[in-house]
């Protein structure tokens, strides 16, 4: 745990755009990434995940998992049949931990419903869970925010001090900052 997230010369070119991030050290279990709309944090996260080509370097970042803003599902499956399809691909995921992040993230009640029924906020916990079900040892979290009410928020802060293993939080959020220790690294 003790390895830092460097980032060296790292560009990203995009038609009218370029994202770039000279050098920047990320150490710590909890980092949050703050910075405006279009300041490049889910380019980084993106990155970091292996999700797009860039130029420069990124290390310390391997088998990271990604869990963006705009989560897509099928809308057939209800959350429960969801939930059950991922156990069955991973194999690894018990029905005890997927039972105790329903209700962590108050989801317990909503299993019934189609995902297309769910509200904006429950699409996004339904995200974040999926994310937190896979063990590895990092996790970059984009914009994990969005859609969240207040008790949400605090479930999620409250999950993100306990969670074992690093985690990058990408945000323009400053009010979330109050509830976490966290390295604050600005783009």
């Amino acid at each position: 745990m003790s390895c830092s997230i460097e980032v060296k010369g790292f560009k990203k070119r995009y038609r009218k755009t370029v994202v770039e991030i000279d050098d920047l050290r990320m150490e710590g279990r909890l980092s949050l990434l703050l910075g405006e709309n279009g300041s490049g944090k889910t380019t980084l996260l993106k990155a970091m995940a292996g999700l797009l080509r860039h130029e420069g370097r990124i290390t310390n970042t391997e088998g990271a998992v990604y869990v963006g803003s705009d989560p897509a599902f099928p809308s057939a499956f209800t959350v429960a049949e969801y939930f059950r399809f991922l156990s069955s691909l991973s194999g690894n995921v018990s029905e005890e931990r997927i039972q105790g992040y329903l209700e962590t993230f108050s989801l317990a009640d909503e299993t019934h419903k189609s995902m297309a029924e769910l509200s904006k906020g429950n699409r996004q916990k339904v995200n974040l869970v999926q994310g937190f079900l896979e063990e590895k040892n990092l996790h970059l979290l984009d914009e994990p925010l969005s859609g969240l009410d207040k008790k949400a928020r605090r479930a999620l802060a409250d999950h993100l001090s306990a969670r074992e293993g690093r985690i990058v939080v990408a945000t323009h959020e400053l009010s979330f900052l109050a509830r976490l220790s966290a390295r604050r690294y600005r783009l």
